[in-house]
């Protein structure tokens, strides 16, 4: 071997010796027991706890008609192939609603228990909102004495409408009975007046009869007079009457 070409060598080795003694070994650090003794216990989480802080792998399945091969000495048949599209991942959007904790709490809590602001503004609202729900109950409670009211008022306008349908029947039943009273009030008219123009016939027959010197066979009411005739006067002669 030439000189040059030893040296060379002999140059590089040189060179690449501190590169190899200056690498150090990994470290990898182990935990003890001792360290992790005092955590709390973990727990298992229900699927639907999983589901909103890890979104599940994607599986899509594809059915595949009978497929011969590129060399169409052979086909397989219809089946349906499985492949996953997307792999589990952490659900990382924010805001992410917070799920109910069963176990231990690191800074997780119900959104519940978390107090309202102090502040001016919310006072004012919350004493607003106070004031309009007595308004609806004051508001409610007078509705329903309303209601009541008109409730017995209807009762009374029932019984009303049964005491005039009452007095009506018996209205009609009054005019009725009228009428036909002014029916016969109307006959007893009638008849009276023929009494009274037989009557007054009877008068005026009584009066001619009187002027015709007949005044003994009747009396002064046009009755026939019963009693006996005056004697006829004594002329002094015997055997002739007048």
């Amino acid at each position: 071997m030439k000189p040059i070409s030893t040296l060379c060598l002999a140059s590089f080795a040189l060179l690449l010796a501190p590169g190899c003694a200056s690498k150090k070994d990994e470290t990898i650090w182990s935990i003890s027991k001792n360290v992790v003794g005092g955590w709390p216990k973990g727990r298992q989480l229900d699927p639907e706890d999983v589901s909103r802080v890890r979104e599940p792998e994607h599986i899509h399945a594809y059915h595949v008609g009978r497929l011969p091969s590129k060399d169409r000495r052979s086909m397989a048949e219809a089946h349906t192939v499985y492949r996953k599209e997307q792999d589990a991942r952490w659900d990382q959007r924010l805001p992410a609603t917070p799920m109910d904790s069963r176990g231990p709490i690191f800074g997780i809590r119900e959104p519940a228990t978390r107090p309202v602001p102090e502040s001016d503004l919310v006072r004012t609202e919350v004493q607003r909102q106070r004031q309009l729900s007595e308004k609806l109950q004051t508001s409610q409670e007078r509705i329903t004495g309303m209601e009541s009211t008109l409730r017995a008022k209807i009762a009374q306008f029932e019984d009303s409408s049964k005491t005039f349908d009452d007095v009506r029947t018996r209205l009609d039943t009054t005019l009725a009975e009228k009428r036909a009273l002014e029916t016969q009030l109307a006959e007893s008219e009638a008849e009276l007046k023929k009494a009274k123009g037989d009557l007054e016939a009877a008068r005026m027959e009584n009066d001619s009869l009187r002027e015709k010197g007949g005044s003994d066979l009747l009396d002064s009411f046009g009755r026939p007079n019963f009693s006996e005739p005056n004697p006829a006067p004594d002329t002094g002669k015997p055997g002739k009457k007048p």
